[in-house]
């Protein structure tokens, strides 16, 4: 691998970005600082010690809940629009909106959302319609205030629905081992009715 160039960006922040080159197989890759978008780090869920109203703004779930983030992404032209579409099906996943339906009722009660209310926004979750995705999202965590539990809660969906590994909770300040978050009988049951553990 050997620096290419440093090129400017095409939207966003005005810093340059490297590109760097593989001379092995001949390709070039641009390196984005960690934690700028598009790989951008951001919170899934409410830390616990934020259970207040608006507590999904800021997480992952600020995409559903929020129309001024789709007019930002609309009126910026760039490749953001892509982004924020991704982010849409990334939540419908965690959520348990697409997939098996399986899936999606284990997820449900994981989250302690009526079944009733998982089935409405399923529903109104339809692959490839922002306003859909949207509507799905905002139902669902309508119905699940933001807790205490709720970021372990969310979690632990997103294992189930296949997302991400088994997660692992360290507590520094008592230095206690880690042990897994996931030793739910609704993420077994969610792994066992097709979700995988990757």
């Amino acid at each position: 691998m050997v620096v290419h160039e440093w090129r400017k960006r095409r939207c966003g922040p005005g810093y340059p970005l490297l590109v760097v080159e593989c001379k092995t197989h001949g390709m070039h890759y641009t390196v984005y600082p960690a934690g700028w978008v598009p790989y951008g780090r951001e919170p899934v869920a409410p830390k616990p010690a934020e259970p207040r109203p608006g507590a999904w703004l800021g997480t992952w779930f600020e995409a559903g809940m929020s129309t001024g983030w789709r007019k930002e992404y609309e009126r910026s032209g760039c490749m953001r629009w892509h982004t924020y579409r991704r982010r849409l099906v990334k939540c419908g996943q965690v959520l348990g909106l697409s997939g098996d339906i399986c899936v999606g009722e284990a997820i449900a009660a994981l989250l302690e959302v009526p079944l009733h209310v998982h089935a409405k926004a399923r529903r109104e979750f339809v692959p490839g319609t922002v306003d859909g995705q949207q509507a799905g999202i905002a139902a669902m965590l309508g119905a699940h205030p933001a807790s205490v539990r709720t970021w372990r809660q969310v979690v632990r969906a997103g294992h189930a629905a296949g997302l991400w590994g088994r997660p692992w909770f360290w507590n520094g300040r008592a230095l206690e081992p880690l042990f897994p978050v996931s030793e739910s009988k609704c993420v077994q049951t969610a792994l066992e009715a097709g979700g995988t553990d990757p």
